[in-house]
């Protein structure tokens, strides 16, 4: 498997990429290999501009075959890219795990505008999303020299768009919802906008109806009681609670009460801090 390229294979794979998005050939089973290969290559422009943006346009306009969609989701599978170094130290692995984790959300939303996973695939892309963020352990936002890692970023984007396979059920509400947990108390006050990505999933739940307002609520009570005079916790909170509340009036998903009660959450702390 190729991690890092040497600068000229790296000027080739970028080559061989513009010149399939330059035309209506075929997108070759190599080429797609050495995409996967370098999904967290350390290089940004190679990983960020080229690669993933190549993905981005091969998969929403539909180059790539159904067969070509499984088994690049069978490799992903198989390779577990999507936990390679995951709850170790902090290496440069993260960058593969957080973009396998865009790639898969990729695949995702292929799927609800032109079906092609299987049952048993979209019950997997479920489990892996709900598994990978309440795995992960690297906070790093941009990383000097090496771009985006957005790990937590990322794996809220993939989970929100898992909520609404199919596959999603009850059960996995109350694990998204603790993977969220983990991630604001634990990892939060995050440094590159995460909390604004985590809310996503919160706004999927809603919108697919999988959370009622008396859920909902129950749910931030305990949160909230959790944070309960941690100056740090209460920052990711606060974050997170701006950010969702703006989202749920602009989607229309809006609980009076709900505001009501983060509102008096953020009237509490700007009283005691002078901050929010």
């Amino acid at each position: 498997m190729l991690k890092t390229l040497y600068p000229w294979r790296g000027i080739m794979l970028t080559e061989q990429i513009e010149a399939v998005l330059a035309s209506t050939n075929p997108v070759s089973d190599d080429l797609l290999a050495q995409m996967l290969a370098n999904i967290g290559n350390p290089n940004p422009k190679l990983r960020d501009e080229v690669i993933f943006n190549a993905w981005g346009e091969l998969i929403s306009n539909n180059r790539l075959t159904d067969e070509q969609l499984h088994a690049l989701f069978l490799q992903i599978y198989q390779d577990q890219r999507l936990f390679i170094g995951i709850g170790g130290e902090e290496s440069d692995a993260v960058f593969t795990r957080s973009f396998t984790a865009l790639l898969l959300m990729l695949l995702v939303y292929r799927h609800f505008e032109n079906p092609w996973l299987n049952d048993s695939e979209a019950e997997l892309l479920a489990e892996m999303a709900l598994d990978y963020l309440n795995q992960e352990t690297d906070k790093r936002g941009f990383v000097t020299d090496k771009g985006w890692a957005h790990a937590f970023a990322h794996g809220s984007d993939f989970l929100a768009s898992v909520v609404a396979l199919p596959s999603f059920d009850e059960q996995k509400v109350g694990r998204a919802l603790a993977a969220l947990d983990r991630a604001l108390l634990e990892f939060g006050p995050f440094t590159a906008g995460e909390e604004g990505r985590l809310d996503n999933i919160l706004i999927k739940l809603m919108g697919e109806d999988w959370l009622l307002e008396d859920e909902l609520l129950q749910w931030l009570d305990g949160l909230l009681e959790q944070v309960q005079g941690d100056f740090t916790k209460e920052e990711a909170i606060s974050a997170f609670l701006r950010s969702f509340v703006f989202k749920t009036d602009f989607e229309g998903l809006a609980s009076q009460e709900f505001n009501q009660r983060v509102n008096a959450f953020l009237e509490d702390r700007y009283k005691r801090t002078g901050g929010l």
